[in-house]
């Protein structure tokens, strides 16, 4: 069974999302700010949002591969590093 997310984690996901592509109020800074410092699960969610977004800027960087074009060989490329910053 998954982990229920309230309907407030969700607009702290959306929140950190949005702040990665444009600038977000004080006042969203500050809700996002306590939030984070309660809920476990969106600070996990702030990390790993941050390592998936570094992957995929780092197998662009290394690829030869037009971004256009996500084929097999990115996806395994993509799959191996998530692979082994979890240790499975």
């Amino acid at each position: 069974m998954g982990v229920k997310i309230s309907n407030r984690c969700e607009k702290i996901t959306l929140l950190l999302e949005k702040g990665r592509f444009e600038k977000i109020t004080y006042n969203e800074k500050l809700a996002l700010g306590i939030h984070l410092i309660q809920c476990r699960a969106c600070r996990q969610y702030r990390k790993d949002s941050r390592y998936l977004n570094k992957a995929m800027a780092q197998c662009f960087k290394t690829s030869k591969i037009s971004p256009a074009k996500l084929n097999a060989i990115f996806k395994d490329s993509l799959a191996e590093q998530i692979r082994s910053r979890s240790g499975n």
